[in-house]
């Protein structure tokens, strides 16, 4: 056997697939609030990618992705209501059209540097 694709894709195991919706974690700043969004965003790219696939169209997305460093736990909050503030701003800048495409713009934050990956 040979494997020739330039990447794959894994399905989730079981305990991200079975997590619960954002809404259901009250703590926003938890990890159990992370790993829902996480899983929530691996399954709608799954299945708009399926989608698109079948369409024979490419599934555009955006992704942004920087290191910050906090010399306190009131300077992350502070951070991270000042960039609630800034992503509603923002949100309501966007003109809004019937049938316009909706889009979801998680942010998590997680300590750096990430664990290592298991080979």
């Amino acid at each position: 056997m040979r494997a020739t694709a330039r990447a794959y894709v894994i399905s989730p195991p079981p305990s991200v697939a079975w997590a619960p919706p954002p809404g259901a974690v009250r703590d926003r700043f938890s990890a159990a609030y992370l790993v829902a969004v996480a899983a929530e965003a691996v399954h709608d790219v799954g299945a708009l990618g399926r989608g698109a696939g079948k369409e024979g169209r490419r599934l555009s997305t955006l992704t942004l992705e920087t290191e910050v460093r906090f010399a306190t736990a009131e300077a992350r909050a502070a951070f991270a209501e000042e960039m609630a503030r800034a992503v509603a701003r923002l949100n309501r800048q966007v003109p809004r059209r019937e049938g316009a495409r909706r889009a979801r713009v998680p942010v998590r934050r997680r300590r750096y540097p990430a664990i290592p990956r298991e080979e």
